[in-house]
């Protein structure tokens, strides 16, 4: 192997010290102001890795035949480009920084010593790295001229911009150093084009420009994203998704490359395939369409399903093609059952998704450039799967032997009682709200028809199919689908009333589908549509059959306005009412409820209803959330201390800012205040004087994101709201302070501690927040008898008893549930299953804290290695069911260095020390976002 040249070691060296410099720069904007809109600066600069050993590689080869200045040249304009990186992006942070950027602190050190192991990483890597030639270099320059057209956009948007800042400096010269970097890339790109054999490196250029174009378009999210958190016109300047339409266009080149190099028969599935795709696309935008709309995960769950068939139906349909010309007829008789099936159960799934989209009222016309783009990525991704199948015929590597196994049998058997009792249960709890038909059970008996097509396929090509590794993975696949979707039901799941109080109109259905008499709610509808329906068209009526109203022919206002008024009359005689209604409620009741749904969109109804609830309740609750929205446009560039200063000034005001403070992040208004329109405005003013002495930028441009607000979103109230700060606060006052409010939502803590009072003090602590904060609990223990977890539960939370089967003598074999505890065996799979099923128990929106007080007892009874793969998966699944966990763990269970694997796995890592809470303290070992000042707190 000849060694790496050390020009090539020294460019390595020094663009990866580059951008450590760009990830310590991001780290300090970010932990003085949080902000996602880095995140695509991050993403980029972590791609820009991958691009800087694409042109290591390059130059590797090119070493023994080009002149050295086009060497050097080359590794100098990339050098440039990413000096010009930083300079960006330190350029845009200079602002909004107070003091002076430290870069050699702890965390950048730590981000540079990272550097320098990658570094020694690349360079031992980069000698491995070789690749096939290809003789057809038409696909590159195609690429090259989509790359180039990339590159020109991006330099025309950076300066673009910057000119239209030119008077206020607010990116005109950051963006301008984008420009300089932008040049310098297109001259590597053309020294590198000019000096190599497209042929023979046509795989190091297709990586290396792969590369450099999800950087661009990583780097041109950010450059577009930025300016418009105040100016929104400069999203025009982005008008798609750029990632995924480059990784479809990558997707494709590859496979057209991969299928040029290989060569295998391809020529009858490019006619047929069409017929797969087309339908597969169409569904999926469907699909989407209803997600969009919906916002149920239950289209998510089927979409990865909708995957996993594809990706499988794919292998199976490449052996058929590969293996064709040597199939015995019985063989071929199944292969074209199953090349027939195929399609037409995406069609049934589609006519089915088609019904679905009709029954909720979603249009279902097609989205043309999603369904092209869709059947160009699942083309390509056919083409992969052929590739990688015919590369892998006959390595030697053997299959599970499923297909010959009586335990296929069984599988089979088990696979049609759980389809059939899917079916069953589909339709008895979800065929009102999905309206699934004829076609749901034609799409059903289809795809179960193609699992036992390619069973006998399989069975009757014999020896044929057993030289493809992990042919029979098919089957293992499709019973993950069937667990897929029986999942997906569980997100359609809900208790009673809690589901359907999402909205106003829900409270209204509610009501009216319990009505005894249809024709007393006809003659209500028909008193309040002449006073509130402006217009009697389509989509606007009453629905006799079902007692419910159909509103979807007005807006928005108009549909809360009617609900209001119908709920108000239909309970204004609470005795009328109980006559033809078992839900008997009185006026003040509906009021409350209404109250609770609505908010301050209570000042929106017309006079005649607003009479019915107290307006100044109102206008204190809308200041604190158009507050808290003006808090969320304006984080990037005023951090959370600007705001608490704020407060301190404006506290002698009076009025409702001197009870208002910044908790965890988010703006409060004291329940007490009560005030009118006018003084609404007055505060708001107030604040807006306030906050625009500490904007760092032209007071124009924060008047222009005020102007955007109040159009777009309140325009009836000539404000914005917007979603408020996550933080969860742990009770304890020292820690919350330090850490400005307390954990980050959804981050997971490793909370180390020895069995004693002050770690009880901690979890307790936490727990009993929790119920302050309206969050709920789940408290998994082995250390704590149940009766003493039952005195720290609140109404509502759930616990797991594992202290019983840990250090009792009782037998415990399965899970017995008991009110809210519910006690467990020292058995992972129903542990797991009681957690999932606990967390379950209440909708995603739901903000849950999780404690796991557990894993000190189960290291007694499981290995290491088996709880860490349980517990990174409990992790990720917290973390998406919306669950800020703690896992408290005695360090002396484990040994040094899984102890430090394990803190790795999480956000957040305490240590407690000190035997109760009067002596002891809470050390901060890590903590997301930064640690904090002190390092050690009380817990008092």
């Amino acid at each position: 192997m000849v060694p790496l040249p050390a020009y090539i070691r020294a460019f390595l060296f020094l663009n990866v010290l580059l951008m450590a410099t760009v990830a310590a720069l991001l780290m300090e904007v970010q932990k003085a102001i949080p902000s996602g809109v880095w995140n695509s600066v991050h993403k980029g600069n972590l791609v820009d890795i991958l691009y800087a050993l694409s042109i290591a590689a390059i130059l590797r080869e090119l070493t023994p035949t080009a002149p050295p200045w086009v060497l050097y040249a080359i590794a100098l304009f990339y050098t440039i480009a990413t000096a010009m990186v930083v300079a960006t992006v330190y350029l845009l942070i200079r602002p909004l920084l107070k003091g002076p950027v430290a870069l050699l602190n702890r965390r950048g050190l730590g981000v540079y010593s990272l550097a320098l192991f990658l570094w020694y990483a690349l360079t031992t890597l980069l000698p491995h790295l070789r690749y096939p030639t290809f003789q057809e270099p038409g696909l590159f320059y195609l690429f090259l001229a989509l790359f180039l057209l990339m590159v020109l956009y991006f330099g025309y948007a950076a300066i673009y911009i910057s000119e239209s800042y030119k008077g206020i400096g607010f990116v005109r010269r950051p963006f301008f150093a984008a420009f300089v970097g932008t040049v310098a890339i297109v001259l590597s790109v053309l020294l590198m084009i000019g000096s190599v054999d497209i042929g023979v490196y046509y795989y190091y250029l297709f990586l290396c420009f792969t590369a450099s174009a999800f950087v661009f378009i990583y780097y041109f999210r950010f450059m577009i994203e930025y300016p418009s958190l105040l100016q929104p016109k400069w999203r025009g300047m982005m008008p798609l998704d750029l990632v995924k339409a480059a990784t479809t266009i990558f997707l494709a080149l590859l496979a057209a490359s991969l299928y040029l190099t290989l060569k295998p028969p391809l020529a009858p599935i490019l006619l047929s395939l069409p017929a797969l795709a087309l339908p597969l696309a169409i569904l999926l935008d469907y699909m989407r369409r209803v997600m969009e709309k919906t916002k149920l995960g239950y289209w998510g769950y089927l979409q990865a399903g909708i995957y996993i068939h594809a990706l499988v139906s794919f292998y199976v349909l490449g052996l058929v093609y590969l293996l064709w010309p040597d199939l015995p007829a019985q063989a071929r008789f199944f292969a074209l059952i199953f090349v027939l099936l195929l399609p037409t159960f995406y069609a049934f799934y589609l006519l089915d998704m088609r019904g679905v989209a009709q029954g909720l009222e979603i249009p279902v016309s097609t989205n043309l450039a999603a369904v092209l783009l869709d059947i160009l990525r699942f083309t390509a991704l056919f083409s992969l799967v052929l590739s990688g199948i015919s590369i892998s015929r006959g390595s030697g590597m053997d299959g599970t032997g499923l297909e010959s196994s009586p335990a296929l049998l069984f599988f089979t058997a088990f696979f049609l009682i759980a389809y059939s009792t899917y079916l069953r249960v589909t339709h008895k709890g979800f065929e009102e709200l999905l309206k699934k038909g004829l076609w749901t059970e034609l799409s059903y008996l289809s795809s179960f028809a193609i699992f036992i097509a390619v069973y006998l396929f399989y069975t009757s090509a014999g020896e044929a199919v057993k030289v493809f590794p992990y042919h029979d993975l098919f089957f293992p696949a499709y019973f993950l689908i069937l667990v897929i979707e029986v999942a997906s039901t569980k997100t359609l799941a809900f208790k009673g009333k809690e589901r359907e109080m999402a909205g106003i109109e829900d409270l209204l259905q509610y009501y009216t589908r319990r009505c005894i008499r249809a024709d007393f709610l006809e003659n209500l509808w028909r008193v309040v549509r002449e006073r509130y329906v402006p217009h009697h068209g389509p989509g606007i009526g009453f629905d006799q059959s079902t007692r419910t109203f159909n509103l979807r022919g007005l807006d928005e206002k108009s549909r809360m306005i009617t609900s209001v008024a119908i709920l108000l009359d239909f309970y204004r005689s609470p005795e009328e009412a109980a006559k033809v209604t078992p839900e008997v409620r009185t006026l003040e009741e509906v009021r409350g409820e209404i109250s609770t749904i609505l908010g301050e969109k209570v000042l929106l109804l017309p006079e005649d209803l607003r009479e019915s609830f107290r307006e100044e309740a109102y206008y204190p609750v809308l200041l604190q959330r158009v507050l808290n929205e003006l808090l969320e446009e304006v984080k990037t560039f005023v951090p959370p201390s600007g705001h608490a200063s704020i407060f301190k000034k404006l506290a002698t005001v009076g009025g409702p800012f001197e009870g208002m403070a910044l908790e965890g992040g988010k703006i409060k208004v004291p329940p007490t205040v009560l005030f009118g329109r006018k003084a609404f405005t007055e505060y708001f003013k107030v604040y807006l004087r306030a906050l625009g002495e500490l904007f760092p930028f032209e007071h124009t441009l924060l008047r222009g994101l005020i102007k955007k607000e109040a159009e777009e979103v309140l325009s009836a109230y000539n404000l914005t709201l917007a979603e408020l700060l996550d933080i969860v606060p742990t009770g304890l006052q020292d820690f919350d302070e330090a850490t400005e409010g307390g954990l980050v939502r959804t981050t997971s803590t490793l909370l180390l501690a020895e069995e004693t009072k002050a770690k009880r003090a901690f979890l307790d602590s936490f727990v009993a927040q929790g119920a302050k904060s309206r969050d709920t609990n789940l408290y998994a223990t082995s250390r704590v008898p149940p009766r003493e977890i039952v005195q720290v539960l609140m109404p509502g939370d759930r616990g797991i008893d594992l202290y019983t089967a840990a250090h009792t003598s009782n037998q415990i074999t399965g899970l017995e549930e008991n009110g809210s505890i519910t006690t467990a065996p020292l058995n992972t799979t129903l542990l797991q299953y009681s957690l999932v099923r606990d967390v379950k128990r209440f909708p995603r929106e739901v903000h849950k804290r999780v404690v796991l007080d557990i894993y000190s007892d189960l290291l007694r009874y499981h290995r290491w290695e088996e709880l860490l793969e349980i517990l990174c998966r409990q992790l990720e699944g917290f973390r998406r069911w919306n669950c800020t966990p703690i896992v408290a763990l005695d360090p002396n269970a484990l040994k040094g260095d899984e102890l430090e694997a394990l803190k790795r796995r999480f956000d957040n890592v305490l240590l407690i020390s000190g035997k109760d809470r009067k002596s002891g303290s809470l050390a901060v070992l890590k903590l997301y976002g930064g640690t904090p000042p002190p390092r050690s707190v009380s817990l008092q």
